[in-house]
This record gives C-alpha cells, sequence and structure tokens, in this order.
C-alpha cells in the first residue's frame, strides 16, 4: 500500500520515460538543422527551449530515466549534443561504443 501522500502522477512525471531514477538536470543542444524537429517534441513536462542565434536550440529540463533518453537522443544522431549532465554524456558514449563494438563485431 503506498503513502497517504504519493501522487502517483507527480511520481510519473518525475521520469523521461518509464524508467524512475534519481532527477537530473538536462541540457541538450540540437543544431539549427534538428532545432525544428526537436522544439515540436515533447521531451518532459519541465522542459524550456532557448533559440540561439546560430538557429539552433537548447532544451532544458529535470528528469530521471537517463538510459531511456539515451535511446531516444539516439535518433538524432550527431545533431544532438548532450551539456548535461556528465553521466548523460558518459552513458550515450558507453552505449554508442557498445554498439559499435557489436556491429564490428557480433557476439551471438
Amino acid at each position: 500500500m503506498p503513502p497517504d501522500d504519493f501522487d502517483l502522477r507527480a511520481y510519473a512525471a518525475r521520469s523521461f520515460g518509464v524508467f524512475q531514477d534519481d532527477v537530473e538536470a538536462v541540457s541538450l543542444l540540437f543544431s539549427a538543422a534538428a532545432a525544428l524537429d526537436a522544439a515540436e517534441y515533447v521531451f518532459h513536462p519541465t522542459q524550456s527551449f532557448e533559440r540561439l542565434d546560430d538557429g539552433s536550440l537548447r532544451v532544458r529540463f529535470s528528469a530521471s530515466g537517463m538510459r531511456e533518453l539515451c535511446w531516444h537522443l539516439f535518433t538524432w544522431g550527431p545533431e544532438v549534443t548532450i551539456e548535461a549532465p556528465e553521466g548523460l554524456k558518459s552513458m550515450m558514449s558507453a552505449l554508442i561504443e557498445d554498439a559499435l563494438l557489436h556491429q564490428r563485431e557480433p557476439q551471438y
């Protein structure tokens, strides 16, 4: 039984997707080529946008579920740069390296 003050909606709103872990401040920089697409995407209810002079777009929000966020950011490839948090950058790099290694030398 959940505590009396438990709010499922608030709990679910913490994460990027379905995974729950520590809430972190996220900053993503999308290239000018991807800015329009990224501006239409709802990453998180707490998101804010900053349009830069070069046409790029900075998206900021606080959420948990960094692994799921990595999986999603992969769809933008080199059009997105993870500015923060450092742990998200490291996780993305490790996932990309693992995928690259597997494609070069399948482990089946």
